[in-house]
């Protein structure tokens, strides 16, 4: 993960990132599935150090996404942001988190507009400025990612996520 800090008279401006290297198969995703780095453990993804302080303000104003798959059909994924870690799904298993953990989402970014070359692909998230909290005694948040689509993954595939963030 990279962080590469900018500043300016209103937001202190950071780039965040997080790769996701989903297991060594091809079973393919239904709508609604999680795309996780695991068959048999299930965790959340920390985005670390999205406040500068415990429990920050911050807005989302760019997410990107890049996957090491050039399907004819790509997929069309939301990243469920949560500010305390969730109990997660594991690899291709139906998306489901209580009520409690519904409470705790901090906001919802889907990614659905996609490109591709002969050997990968590229999505990215429309024009956005999504506000959101961390928790009071943390600066991460925590992600989950979600199929919106049927979708055939390759063996090993890898996403590489970039947020943009502006911490007010």
């Amino acid at each position: 993960m990279s962080v590469r800090p900018e500043r300016n008279i209103f937001y202190d401006k950071v780039e965040l990132g997080l790769t996701l290297t989903r297991p060594a198969d091809t079973i393919q995703y239904a709508d609604n599935d999680t795309i996780a780095a695991s068959t048999s453990t299930a965790y959340a993804i920390e985005v670390a150090n999205v406040g500068a302080v415990p429990g920050q303000n911050v807005n989302v104003v760019g997410a990107y996404c890049s996957s090491t798959n050039p399907a004819a059909t790509p997929v069309s994924l939301s990243v469920w942001l949560f500010n305390s870690p969730p109990a997660s799904p594991v690899d291709n298993a139906a998306f489901a988190i209580t009520d409690g953990e519904n409470d705790t989402v901090v906001g919802v970014i889907p990614i659905s507009t996609w490109v591709k070359s002969s050997n990968n692909s590229r999505g990215q998230a429309h024009t956005m400025k999504l506000p959101l909290k961390c928790a009071a005694a943390d600066t991460s948040l925590y992600a989950l990612i979600v199929a919106n689509n049927a979708y055939q993954p390759i063996s090993g595939e890898v996403f590489k996520f970039k947020f943009h963030i502006e911490r007010t």
